[in-house]
């Protein structure tokens, strides 16, 4: 349990992502929104590689999530992971497992 703790305490403290907005899954996943991707990392597995990583394009040079900053636009909930994107035009859903859209 420890090594979780220490995963989630550096990640924290020198976040490299810029994330806009990070939420905790009750199977120890820390999903971290940044402005052009999703991240995920298992923080019950050691060291500081992501579990996975899903980039979101968008038509013009912004990103998705640029606008995103409100808690209640990450969300996670049975498996998945629940954003607002684009100002709030978009819902996207993806599954929490492996990052892929659903």
């Amino acid at each position: 349990m420890d090594h979780v703790w220490a995963n989630c305490r550096r990640l924290l403290a020198h976040d490299t992502r810029n994330a806009l907005l990070r939420a905790l899954a009750s199977d120890g996943k820390l999903v971290c929104m940044v402005i052009d991707r999703i991240e995920c990392k298992d923080l019950f597995e050691p060291g500081d590689r992501l579990a996975w990583t899903r980039p979101v394009r968008r038509n013009d040079q912004s990103g998705p999530f640029a606008n995103s900053a409100n808690p209640d636009q990450l969300i996670l909930s049975e498996g998945r992971i629940v954003t607002v994107s684009e100002e709030g035009r978009f819902v996207r859903v993806y599954a929490l497992e492996n990052g892929k859209p659903l």
